[in-house]
């Protein structure tokens, strides 16, 4: 017989050698690469299980949550943009919202759950969400080296 190892085969996608998510794209990551940074832009690379959901909130907490004195600030809390909740992964994401509309039938063509196991993870977020997100813009991702982050980091 077959065993379930040997019956089951997954495409891995790599980017300059390197595999990447199943959720990766890469329109939002060359979108990402290209970024136009700004001098207070945070850029969190780390790797797989290595507790980037808790330093994505804490940077967020200690970002927007609180001002200088310890107080909450009016943004307290406010999950309306992306890394609120956790990490929103720039190269996960759909480029804007004309493009997940659009992609969206496809995707539920595909998949029972359609979106359900990307948005469960990062929001309803879209790459312009990211981009347009309060200054101090915290960006997060798995992606590691100057292959892989912005160019404008190098």
């Amino acid at each position: 017989g077959t065993s379930a190892a040997s019956s089951f085969t997954q495409k891995i996608t790599k980017i300059e050698g390197v595999p990447v998510p199943f959720w990766f794209r890469n329109d939002t990551f060359q979108r990402f690469r290209d970024l136009d940074l700004r001098d207070d832009d945070i850029i969190l690379s780390s790797g797989v299980k290595m507790g980037t959901t808790w330093v994505t909130k804490i940077l967020n907490s200690l970002l927007h949550d609180f001002d200088d004195d310890g107080n909450t600030t009016p943004m307290y809390m406010d999950d309306s943009f992306p890394n609120r909740l956790g990490q929103t992964y720039p190269d996960a994401l759909f480029p804007s919202r004309d493009v997940l509309r659009r992609e969206m039938a496809d995707l539920m063509a595909k998949t029972p759950k359609g979106r359900e196991p990307i948005s469960s993870n990062f929001g309803d977020f879209v790459f312009d969400d990211l981009i347009h997100q309060p200054t101090p813009r915290l960006f997060s991702s798995h992606l590691f080296g100057k292959k892989l982050l912005p160019k404008r980091l190098f």
